[in-house]
């Protein structure tokens, strides 16, 4: 049982490197629209790591910028004329799909081919 939780520790620690790396190769790649890309192929890699990890933070990263975002509106620094909280949740929905679109693909498909209804030009 001791070697079982280090191991499932270890794949957790590689999957939260994988999605790093992700968010590091999503800010140097600055393709305008390609966040999705990024949010489904770095969930799906490092999904074949820790699947249950992976979603875990997914789930916490959506959530904390809904939770960000709803405290801006609250106190009254968001702009409320242009929706921006509408915004943000939509958003915040969509990537939420990529996630699970990348956590969820098959391991006998490449990440990105599971991916590819996100691939923007540029990539």
């Amino acid at each position: 049982m001791h070697h079982s939780r280090r191991r499932q520790g270890r794949r957790g620690v590689a999957a939260a490197i994988e999605l790093l790396k992700g968010y590091m190769d999503m800010r140097l790649a600055n393709v305008i629209g390609s966040d999705k890309w990024f949010h489904c192929v770095h969930m799906c890699k490092a999904a074949r790591h820790s699947q249950g990890i992976t979603m875990l933070i997914a789930l916490v990263r959506e959530g904390n910028d809904l939770l960000i975002w709803s405290l801006k509106d609250y106190l009254g620094m968001t702009d409320r004329s242009n929706d921006n909280f509408s915004k943000q949740l939509m958003d915040s929905l969509d990537d939420m799909s990529a996630n699970l679109q990348g956590i969820e693909c098959d391991k006998n498909t490449s990440c990105e081919e599971c991916c590819c209804i996100y691939k923007v030009n540029g990539l």
